[in-house]
């Protein structure tokens, strides 16, 4: 029964700062500077280490065992390198201040291994899918198996007598790091959901904010606009080879200017004036590919054609071409000067068609990919008004966007749109049913 007590009293020391940490940050600092907010993740993880080794587990063998390993491994995963190194840093320092009689020869011998995988996902771990972050992060513990077993082994050969409880007492003390980790890591990623659902409610605040004001904007612009077309047609009238060659032009831009304008208000107004109808993925992405072939070619970035299946989709052509070549833009640019390969791909997952931006390569730039996996309506890290139109209507289409991060593969950039599914009638269920 002891023992049950000292588990979930450090199980407690491990979430109780991570629940304060986040529920401060998501609540009150959502726009934190990044090394304040790793200083910030330390302070929370320090709280932890020094608890747990200041109360450490104690087996009925004489073992003592503590999870002080769990936020050194956090601290590096969700911190960064700053706050790892400090946490390490303050492990290392703790046991020449402490009194106790625990011993810290393990800890100084497993932290060294345990923290170097760690430090390689740390870029992209933020990317990864939850059971992968699982997967490795159960590798990231077996790290302390081996060590523990050859650290048995020397005390044996230096004239230790161990039985076979010291054995079970590591395997023990490793199932539990490895439960407790998966516990801590299955919190955070329902603390990040919780902050990305926070981000897409204020999203569609702004957006009911943009519904309220649709009537006065489309009077704003669409009478200007119309004078303009105007003005233009009467130049038309005048016989001119310089009138007949360039008034055609812009009045062909500015009708579609007019049509693009339109399908935004009516989009803003109600999602039952919103002109949409039921279009193939497959002449979506044909369309967009089209557009953009030129401007790939141009930039040496290879542009290919993954399968393109023909999946039904229930929108706005027009708006979402429009969308997907703005997205499609913003990763070709993240291209460095030396180009690079870029495939696209759709497929069906559920009730979702998903698009799939592949980097092929892996030369897409860190920064891009932050912005895209962090985006939200309107974002100030783009000032192109077209760009942020473009995730407006994606979001609107009650799409959403999600990025992944390559671990010896490519790095993959999915839009995600619901498929449009017809539903049957009630008496041709019935004609068919026995």
């Amino acid at each position: 029964m002891n023992l049950l007590k000292d588990i979930l009293l450090q199980l407690f020391f491990l979430f109780l700062p991570v629940f304060l940490y986040y529920h401060f940050d998501n609540k009150y600092q959502p726009n934190i500077s990044e090394l304040k907010r790793q200083w910030t993740f330390f302070l929370y993880c320090a709280f932890s280490v020094l608890i747990c080794m200041h109360f450490p587990i104690e087996f009925q063998n004489g073992y003592v065992f503590n999870l002080a390993l769990i936020p050194i491994i956090l601290s590096i995963l969700y911190g960064g390198y700053l706050s790892g190194i400090l946490t390490i840093l303050l492990i290392f320092v703790y046991p020449l201040f402490s009194t106790g009689s625990t011993s810290f020869l393990s800890i100084f011998l497993t932290v060294p291994f345990i923290v170097l995988l760690p430090a390689f996902l740390q870029p992209r771990w933020m990317g990864y899918h939850k059971n992968k972050k699982y997967l490795l992060s159960f590798l990231i513990v077996t790290v302390k198996l081996p060590i523990y077993f050859v650290f048995i082994l020397y005390k044996g050969i230096s004239g230790d007598s161990l039985g076979p409880d010291s054995y079970l007492s590591g395997l023990l003390c490793w199932l539990i790091l490895c439960l407790s980790l998966f516990l801590l890591i299955y919190f955070i990623e329902y603390c990040l959901d919780l902050g990305n659902l926070r981000k897409q409610l204020k999203r569609m605040r702004r957006l009911q904010h943009v519904t309220s004001i649709a009537t006065d904007v489309s009077d704003e612009v669409h009478k200007p606009l119309t004078m303009v077309k105007g003005f233009t047609q009467l130049l038309g009238a005048e016989q001119n080879k310089t009138n007949r060659e360039y008034v055609p032009i812009i009045l062909s831009e500015l009708d579609r200017a007019e049509s693009i304008i339109h399908s935004y208000i009516n989009l803003a107004k109600s999602s039952d004036t919103f002109p949409a109808k039921s279009l193939s993925s497959k002449e979506l992405m044909e369309e967009v590919m089209d557009r953009l072939h030129t401007y790939a070619a141009n930039n040496h970035i290879q542009l290919n054609r993954g399968p393109l299946r023909k999946l039904r989709l229930r929108g706005n052509m027009e708006l979402l071409s429009e969308s997907f070549t703005s997205i499609l833009k913003i990763c070709m640019d993240a291209m460095p000067a030396s180009g690079g390969k870029i495939s696209v791909k759709n497929f069906r997952r559920g009730n979702d068609v998903i698009f799939e931006i592949v980097d092929v390569e892996g030369k897409m730039k860190e920064a891009t990919l932050h912005i895209l996996e962090n985006y939200q309506y309107p974002s100030e890290n783009i000032q192109n008004n077209q760009v942020n139109a473009a995730f407006s209507v994606l979001f609107a289409h009650y799409g959403d966007i999600e990025v992944k991060r390559g671990f010896f593969r490519s790095n993959v950039v999915q839009l995600t749109l619901p498929a449009y599914i017809k539903k049957k009638s009630q008496l041709n269920h019935r004609a068919v049913s026995p």
